[in-house]
């Protein structure tokens, strides 16, 4: 989405590009504890509505220290289309003083989003 934050599925950090530094999974369950070879924050959001607000301030913040660090970051869910999107609009919006709209167009024109129902509001008032 930017030249530091990617947004990808469960296969994506599996097989993990070059010049990942850190993946922030959204899964239930995080398929990434126990790596190594890279930093890596598990919050597991649910796909839909009622997820805690702390959750989401913690992962926008993991994204927003690692960019910081001058490190690129993989954001992963099951599919990357949902969770992922949704997050990265809202540190999009948070960073880079973004509209929730805008943040989403620029995501959508770089890869398929489908926000499930209730998932936005991960994207904050």
């Amino acid at each position: 989405m930017t030249d530091q934050v990617a947004i990808g599925n469960y296969r994506d950090a599996t097989a993990l590009p070059a010049g990942i530094d850190a993946i922030l999974c959204l899964k239930e369950c995080c398929c990434d504890e126990g790596r190594e070879d890279v930093e890596v924050l598990c919050v597991p959001l649910i796909d839909g509505p009622g997820n805690d607000p702390r959750g989401v301030r913690e992962a926008v913040r993991f994204i927003a220290d690692v960019v910081a660090a001058g490190e690129r970051i993989l954001v992963h869910c099951h599919a990357g289309r949902s969770r992922s999107a949704a997050v990265v609009a809202r540190y999009l919006v948070e960073s880079q003083g973004m509209t929730r709209h805008a943040s989403l167009a620029l995501i959508s024109a770089k890869r398929e989003i489908y926000l499930s129902e209730g998932i936005e509001e991960v994207l904050g008032p």
